[in-house]
């Protein structure tokens, strides 16, 4: 998933699309085969000009218990070790707490999931005003094309037959720039051997 505050600047670099049947947000699709990322070199680095604020805490990440936020880790990832490294737990007055640096990735962690939850609020209304319409891509790969499902796109021609009061409100919030962005973003698609122009 991508913030609002960083769609523009993914965009220059990074396709977004909206996932299909789920709260409405912009994702960057970065891979149209499992295991594949068209923006990671064979070497492991990243290509593309913009590193979504998702990725840049890995292998850490939140998840939700009951109504708590839990922190995870991805224990196959490289940094990850058993054996050397900062210790992520230390002991005070005898208990394991988290550590220092930990507890400022449970803060930062917090922060990204609220903004997750106000780019959620405020791309809500692209849904209740039905300007997203679903669409398949065609990946061409080794002479084969293979069909990428489940994602939405913005349909300019609904979004630009609506009120002029609602396009001023989106305006205001910020959410037109979203909607510029992400139209503009489709031509990366070519990263991932999709044509933008008909995909």
């Amino acid at each position: 998933p991508l913030m609002a505050s960083e769609v523009v600047a993914a965009s220059r670099s990074l396709p977004i699309v909206f996932p299909q049947d789920s709260a409405t947000y912009p994702l960057a699709l970065v891979a149209a085969e499992k295991g594949h990322n068209a923006f990671v070199d064979d070497e492991g680095r990243w290509t593309a000009g913009h590193l979504p604020i998702h990725f840049r805490r890995y292998p850490f990440m939140l998840g939700e218990h009951g109504k708590s936020l839990v922190l995870m880790i991805d224990e196959s990832a490289p940094s990850f070790s058993t054996s050397e490294g900062q210790p992520l737990f230390v002991q005070e007055d005898g208990k394991p707490v988290p550590a220092p640096w930990l507890r400022e990735i449970q803060k930062e962690l917090v922060g990204i999931t609220r903004m997750h939850r106000a780019t959620q609020a405020l791309c809500a209304p692209l849904s209740e005003h039905d300007v997203l319409v679903p669409k398949t891509l065609n990946l061409k790969f080794n002479d084969k094309t293979r069909q990428v499902r489940g994602l939405r796109i913005i349909d300019m021609d609904r979004v630009n037959a609506l009120p002029d009061d609602i396009l001023a409100s989106w305006a205001r919030s910020g959410l037109l720039a979203v909607v510029y962005a992400h139209t503009q973003s489709l031509a990366n698609l070519k990263r991932l051997n999709i044509n933008p122009n008909n995909p």
